[in-house]
């Protein structure tokens, strides 16, 4: 792995933790927290008005996750292909 391509790898792997704390944004995400956290538990209303808007959003979080999983998979590709060549790792290296 050369410089440039750790620097990719890393930029990757930064824009993947953004995109995880976007996923906090789907209702579908916050659905449990109303429930845990409301005397009403699962007859809360914000909780069912949750669902209502997570049924609504579906598409959008369906196309989210499968960019998301995507995602994982170039970076675990990446790191699987650079662990099976170690003598390929650094090279073009500067001394430390």
């Amino acid at each position: 792995m050369t410089k440039e391509e750790l620097y990719e790898f890393s930029k990757s792997m930064t824009s993947l933790v953004d995109l995880t704390k976007r996923s906090l944004t789907f209702h579908y995400a916050r659905y449990h927290n109303f429930i845990d956290n409301s005397p009403q538990g699962w007859n809360c209303v914000y909780a069912r008005h949750t669902r209502a808007l997570g049924q609504e959003e579906g598409e959008e979080l369906l196309s989210f996750l499968k960019d998301y999983k995507s995602r994982i998979q170039s970076l675990e590709d990446t790191l699987t292909k650079f662990m099976e060549n170690p003598d390929d790792r650094f090279e073009n290296q500067d001394s430390l």
